[in-house]
């Protein structure tokens, strides 16, 4: 391949990296301004968050399984009596 293509092609292969870098890093911005939107400023604090929220989560899920199993009672008992 001659030089000057060879150039060009480095050239061009410079500028993706470059404009795909800026993109990153737009995109990291964004990412911890998102973070600060919910009071949080690292990605340890965001993952310690999200296990909090999980775990919260399974416990209202639970409760609403055994509210609803209190409920089919209920209704069960209501059913047997009409």
């Amino acid at each position: 391949m001659e030089p000057m293509r060879r150039l060009q092609e480095l050239r061009n292969r410079l500028e993706s990296a470059k404009t795909e870098k800026s993109r990153l890093e737009g995109r990291l911005e964004t990412f911890y301004a998102r973070l600060e939107e919910h009071g949080l400023r690292t990605v340890k604090q965001a993952e310690k968050k999200v296990r909090e929220l999980r775990k919260k989560e399974k416990q209202m899920e639970e409760e609403i399984e055994t509210t609803l199993d209190e409920l089919e009672r209920e209704f069960d008992i209501w059913e047997k009596e009409e």
